[in-house]
């Protein structure tokens, strides 16, 4: 049994100049933001260096190098984000610019977080000296990073999460020279899937895509979420017993408990991630035996197969910091779609979203399916991810139609992104 806690695969340097176009433009102001007392190092700070005429290209960019600069990343054809010492000269053919301070990444002020915890992205390419400074930076305004050995060169932007408190100024944390974006750390939250026979051919109690095939022969699909009730009718390998979860059980080929031991009363949400597994692959073990149509629950996908990993615990969503190691263990295991039925309320393009974003990237032939939200127009995250599946709910009807509450966009960029919509009112489910 693979154990998410500590499976650390990192895939992500696979596709990583096209992985960059994901970053948004942001970065820091030239001007030191604080007192900053003189050493023996100097002053490092963010410029964007223009090109002018000639498109940034390998030979522009060494050239930068040469100077005794570093290009961090390109913001457009003739704009170049560059870390320099404060008395950096510009060469000939190039103009500098001042930069735009670090985004916060939420709809809500910053005070509405503190006191509490905050992620802080930092540019990537930033040299290792670089972090020292940045430190320097973080400790006047009470941010403290007892240790940066985690914190080197890197073509991905390394991240932190700290602790805040009320007297921090989010215009400082804004102008450190080296931050990407910061955003708040936020509960995360469940969200339920959507299934129905409605999807089939607009009626109830008939299923004619079954008389096809379609029903998920060879399949197998992840789902993290509060955990599973194994023992369910949907999932137990035969009437009397549960059956020894694994390749030769009839529906559980993985149940990761490393986070969690299941899914038991008291905790967040306590059902649900049998309710959402239900949703997807539940076979009634009695039609199952018998060899009869399903019935009583089971699912369009009633042959499908599964890959569970329980991400709540007594303390709540406890979903793992990075999400790409949900989704090795679901590879490994020879599935290809991932169901998350969760996130958090924000509208944000977050370090979660780009995880979803870069994974499919890395692995196209890989798909995850994220749900929205129910908070009507807004597209919550992951769902606002670019190579995600978001899927809204409608009315379980013959002639279904939008459920008001369901979450369609637009994101921030202006984009709708619902994939489509399925029946999510009255589900009946494990």
């Amino acid at each position: 049994m693979t154990n998410i806690e500590h499976l650390r695969v990192d895939m992500r340097a696979i596709f990583l100049s096209v992985l960059m176009l994901l970053v948004p433009v942001s970065g820091a102001d030239l001007s030191a933001p604080f007192d900053f007392e003189e050493s023996n190092q100097k002053r490092w700070i963010e410029s964007v260096i223009n090109s002018e005429n000639e498109p940034w290209n390998a030979k522009l960019w060494n050239s930068i190098e040469q100077s005794g600069a570093y290009p961090l990343r390109t913001i457009s054809s003739n704009d170049l984000l560059v870390w320099h010492s404060i008395d950096f000269e510009i060469q000939t053919g190039f103009t500098k610019l001042s930069t735009s301070p670090a985004l916060w990444k939420s709809s809500q002020d910053f005070t509405d977080f503190n006191p509490g915890l905050i992620k802080i992205m930092f540019e990537p390419r930033l040299p290792d000296f670089a972090f020292k400074q940045i430190s320097t930076d973080l400790s006047l305004l009470g941010i403290y990073l007892p240790d940066l050995s985690s914190l080197r060169y890197s073509v991905m932007p390394n991240k932190i999460i700290v602790s805040i408190d009320r007297e921090i100024s989010l215009d400082d944390l804004q102008s450190i020279p080296g931050v990407l974006w910061i955003e708040p750390v936020l509960k995360t939250q469940s969200r339920n899937v959507m299934a129905s026979a409605y999807m089939g051919d607009g009626y109830p109690t008939t299923q004619p895509h079954w008389d096809f095939g379609l029903n998920g022969q060879g399949v197998i699909l992840g789902v993290a979420d509060s955990g599973i009730d194994d023992d369910h009718s949907c999932f137990r390998n035969d009437v009397d017993s549960i059956g020894e979860i694994g390749s030769g059980h009839r529906k559980i080929l993985v149940s990761n408990t490393s986070i969690d031991e299941g899914d038991n009363p008291g905790q967040s949400d306590y059902r649900h991630g049998t309710h959402v597994a239900g949703s997807l692959v539940c076979h009634d073990v009695y039609s199952y035996v018998n060899d009869e149509t399903p019935n009583n629950g089971s699912t369009i996908a009633y042959k499908a197969k599964l890959v569970f990993q329980d991400i709540v615990s007594d303390e709540g969503w406890m979903p793992p910091e990075n999400v790409t190691d949900l989704l090795i263990e679901n590879s490994l295991n020879g599935a290809i779609i991932h169901s998350n039925s969760w996130g958090d309320d924000t509208t944000a393009y977050t370090d979660r979203t780009a995880d979803f974003d870069y994974w499919a990237l890395e692995v196209p032939w890989s798909l995850s399916f994220i749900a929205p939200g129910n908070t009507g127009n807004q597209l919550l995250e992951p769902a606002n991810g670019r190579n995600v599946v978001a899927i809204g709910a409608s009315t379980k009807s013959s002639e279904p139609e939008l459920w008001p509450s369901s979450s369609v966009g637009p994101t921030e960029l202006g984009t709708y992104g619902i994939f489509a919509v399925a029946p999510g009112v009255s589900i009946s489910s494990a």
